[in-house]
C-alpha cells in the first residue's frame, strides 16, 4: 500500500515530515516513521500515549524494544500484522501494525510509515465499545 503524495518527489524526507508534522501530530492514529532498519525516526504523540513512552524515549531505538518476547515472522514487508508490545510501566497490548513504504524520487524505498492501533482482542487494551 502506498501513500498519496501530498508534496513534491523532489522534497527530502526531512521537509516533507517538517511541513506534514502539523497534521501528523493532530492525528489521533498512532503513527511513527522507521528507517530502513527499523529505527524509530519519528513518531506522533498517539503513538507516545499508546506505549507510554515519550517522543525522545522513542526517537532512535530500534522497534525491536517494543516487541514482548518471540515475534513471529509474517508474510509480506508491507501487509498488516499483528504483534503484542512491552509499553512502558509494564503494560503489554497487542497491536495492529500497517506498514507503508516511503520512497524517495527514484522510488527506492527510504522509510516506513507506520499506522499502530491496539486491538479490541487484547484484555489489556482498554478500548472503548
Amino acid at each position: 500500500m502506498d501513500l498519496p503524495r501530498m508534496v513534491p518527489a523532489a522534497v527530502p524526507l526531512a521537509e516533507e515530515v517538517s511541513a506534514l508534522t502539523p497534521l501528523l501530530t493532530s492525528l489521533p492514529a498512532a503513527l511513527m516513521i522507521t528507517a530502513d532498519d527499523r529505527t524509530i525516526r519519528w513518531a506522533n504523540p498517539a503513538f507516545a500515549e499508546t506505549t507510554g513512552y515519550s517522543l525522545e524515549e522513542l526517537t532512535g531505538r530500534h522497534t525491536r524494544f517494543l516487541e514482548h518476547g518471540y515475534q513471529p515472522p509474517q508474510a509480506g514487508a508491507f501487509e498488516t500484522r499483528t504483534a503484542t508490545w512491552d509499553c512502558k510501566g509494564g503494560q503489554t497490548i497487542e497491536v495492529e501494525q500497517t506498514p507503508a513504504p516511503v520512497r524517495d524520487a527514484r522510488g527506492i524505498i527510504t522509510h516506513t510509515l507506520w499506522r499502530v492501533l491496539p486491538t479490541a482482542s487484547h484484555p489489556a487494551n482498554p478500548l472503548p465499545k
